[in-house]
């Protein structure tokens, strides 16, 4: 957390940033079983975040003008950020299970 921060300004932040591991995710991972458990947990957080702005997209139709501009301008972001990062780390697994098993053995 940066100094003064509040937790959830500091989750906002964290969430978007689509280079940051999960906890316990070691990106040098070498072994299948480590790639498809970082595989399965991404492709789970995707889902639920593709689920949530469903969620979203369903209840807006009736919400009201302000509710509904401030999920808008708070929740769609945060949804939408986190849904690209986690996006883009199970493609870093995915490409990291390609070169592992297209690399020649020595």
């Amino acid at each position: 957390m940066l100094a003064g921060e509040r937790p959830e300004r500091e989750a906002a932040r964290k969430g978007g940033d689509a280079e940051r591991p999960m906890e316990g995710e070691d990106p040098k991972a070498r072994t299948p079983e480590s790639i498809r458990r970082w595989l399965r947990a991404y492709a789970e957080l995707e889902a639920l975040e593709s689920e949530l702005l469903d969620v979203l997209a369903a209840r807006a139709a009736n919400m009201g003008k302000d509710a509904l501009h401030e999920a808008e301008e708070t929740n769609l972001p945060v949804l939408l950020s986190q849904l690209e990062r986690f996006r883009k780390r199970g493609e870093y697994w995915r490409q990291r299970a390609f070169e592992l098993e297209t690399r020649p053995t020595k």
